[in-house]
């Protein structure tokens, strides 16, 4: 597979719409087309409808059906930057940073993003974390006057954050804004995101305290900044690039949409290493393939 992490190679890979039409087909059908009428794998592209078209019965097969494409009129070459930009720069692009990038309109834009984050949000739900990790909470939002900072403060909303401790730093990382910070939602969050033998290091909080045993989590008693950061060090930085991230990119994440900002600082996060690295955009295409399409409406309703 073709590797497209810099601009260079996106803008010499992609020139044409047909050069997308085919570089999606490979993704979507990677064993190759095969006519779902009649069997054969010979066809020809046309590129104004997004469609190949079998050479022995001329049935039309849609590349971008079933995919977070479907139905799309906007070209794949601005999909395609789109989907670009949010997996190899670090900071992701907020819709109002598309919307000027490509003349979209805000609401185009901002689906866009939601979709792509979708995509991303299915991909990792397959993975589970293992080994040593650092477990701890974050609370993000509120008012944006300074206010009280950390659990108890006003109007902000928790999240829980888990992140593997490696000899050399951090490994993969997984989030989660749960309904309110509990001892259930935080069993439902191990049980989907970690593995059996993992074992975990978190402070005093009482809704650790009462999972310590099953889920064999040391908690450690932190009486300072200072000490937490030095006792759970890898899960404080990754808390502070999550905050980084948001106020750089989209300076503010209502409540309901968060959890897929969190699923697209993850994607990221967890694709940083050098072989995964080199392949985001070719394997968040296979994922946007997977990833059921999608209405404005049904966005709007699974966020509230």
């Amino acid at each position: 597979m073709y590797s497209v992490t810099k601009v260079k190679q996106f803008r010499r890979k992609f020139r044409t719409e047909r050069d997308c039409i085919k570089y999606l087909s490979k993704h979507k059908w990677p064993e190759g087309f095969i006519c779902p009428k009649c069997g054969n794998n010979k066809a020809t592209i046309v590129s104004t409808r997004k469609v190949y078209q079998c050479k022995n019965c001329h049935h039309q097969a849609s590349v971008t059906a079933n995919t977070i494409f479907h139905k799309t009129r906007k070209p794949l070459r601005d999909w395609f930057w789109a989907i670009f930009v949010v997996a190899t720069r670090k900071t992701g692009s907020s819709a109002l940073q598309l919307k000027h990038d490509l003349d979209l309109s805000y609401p185009t834009a901002w689906l866009w993003c939601h979709k792509i984050r979708k995509a991303m949000q299915g991909r990792d739900s397959r993975y589970a974390l293992n080994g040593i990790i650092e477990l701890d909470d974050t609370y993000i939002g509120g008012k944006k006057k300074p206010g009280k900072r950390g659990r108890g403060a006003s109007g902000k909303t928790p999240v829980i954050v888990a992140v593997e401790a490696r000899p050399k730093g951090s490994g993969h990382v997984a989030l989660l804004k749960p309904n309110e910070l509990s001892t259930d939602a935080t069993r439902k969050f191990l049980d989907l995101k970690s593995h059996e033998n993992a074992e975990f290091t978190s402070d005093g909080l009482s809704v650790y305290r009462s999972l310590a045993e099953d889920y064999n989590i040391d908690c450690v008693a932190l009486n300072s900044p200072q000490r937490a950061g030095e006792e759970l060090p890898n899960v404080h930085r990754t808390i502070e690039r999550l905050k980084t991230w948001i106020r750089g990119t989209h300076t503010f994440v209502s409540n309901k949409h968060l959890n897929r900002y969190l699923a697209e600082f993850a994607y990221r996060y967890n694709r940083r290493f050098k072989g995964r690295r080199e392949t985001i955009f070719e394997r968040l295409i296979t994922a946007c393939c997977q990833s059921l399409p999608m209405s404005y409406n049904q966005v709007v309703t699974e966020l509230s």
